[in-house]
């Protein structure tokens, strides 16, 4: 047996073991008999724990006890944050091999995509714990496919979709300042899992017109940040030893997911043969209006 199947097998038994595991616990919690126990074994898994402690406003004002201040605060520094010059990227020229107007979804599809997300994720607007999705996932997977692909055909996009739980995470610096946090939009379960499928297909159409650049590693199956440490410690190593010149540049994008403008990336993705309803779904989801004021929910305590 080769190393790839054992390590295969050794997941699988482990995924059974720790299934076996966690049925086994909540079967005894059930016949405890104890509220106490029940509660904190569900708060553990859809509790949101997030914290913001002092903040400081224009006026170099602290703003410490009410809550809906902190709230205005930071929806009114997410909302604008974004630069738009107009100015739209240039694309190279890529000879297309098949452009992706439109797609279905299979039931496999949909259950593949629960089981890739994660149980402990706190709840959207819909307040949809994750963990209640993958343990329907076998009841909701063929409705959910139907439904999807409903959605598709016309490019269409729920207004609860439309609608996040938007959570400010800190990320270094003055933690009194806005301009320190990211924002984290908490959206409904079940558009991450159509999200995903989407996701998954756009980048195949990308790597089947060869389309991502070689040195790519992020975003990509088989490929992470310790692949590109592992190429860049060998492209080090064999300039040292042939006593070759070597610079290495670092560039730190501040801020790139929050302050691009979306019509920069939906215009090369109609150049790179994303187009039709897959577009048209993509524009309608867009995080433009999940952290507009009036679509915006905070959770600060």
């Amino acid at each position: 047996m080769s190393l790839q199947c054992r390590y295969h097998s050794c997941v699988l038994e482990w995924r059974q073991l720790s299934n076996s595991a966690q049925a086994s616990a909540e079967v005894k919690i059930i016949d405890a008999n104890n509220l106490g126990a029940l509660y904190r074994f569900v708060n553990k898994r859809i509790a949101n724990r997030s914290s913001t402690g002092v903040i400081v406003d224009g006026n170099s004002r602290f703003v410490t006890d009410s809550a809906e201040k902190k709230t205005n605060l930071f929806n009114s520094y997410f909302s604008f944050v974004t630069d738009n010059d107009g100015i739209l990227p240039n694309c190279r020229n890529v000879n297309l091999q098949c452009i992706l107007e439109g797609m279905t979804f299979e039931s496999v599809d949909v259950l593949r995509s629960i089981n890739k997300m994660k149980g402990n994720c706190c709840s959207g607007p819909d307040g949809l714990p994750p963990l209640l999705v993958k343990k329907l996932k076998y009841s909701l997977c063929q409705p959910l496919a139907m439904l999807y692909n409903q959605f598709m055909s016309v490019g269409y996009v729920p207004c609860a979709w439309k609608s996040a739980v938007v959570e400010p995470v800190f990320k270094k610096g003055v933690s009194g300042s806005v301009q320190n946090y990211r924002q984290i939009s908490l959206t409904c379960i079940v558009s991450k899992i159509m999200e995903r499928i989407v996701s998954d297909r756009i980048t195949n159409h990308l790597v089947a017109n060869n389309i991502l650049h070689s040195a790519q590693h992020g975003c990509l199956n088989h490929r992470s940040t310790t692949t590109n440490l592992i190429e860049c410690f060998n492209d080090w190593t064999v300039c040292v030893q042939d006593r070759r010149q070597m610079t290495v540049v670092y560039i730190d994008f501040r801020k790139a997911f929050d302050v691009l403008p979306h019509e920069k990336l939906f215009h090369p993705l109609y150049h790179y043969g994303i187009r039709g309803n897959v577009l048209l779904w993509l524009k309608k989801l867009s995080p433009v209006e999940l952290i507009r004021p009036e679509l915006t929910l905070l959770y600060l305590t």
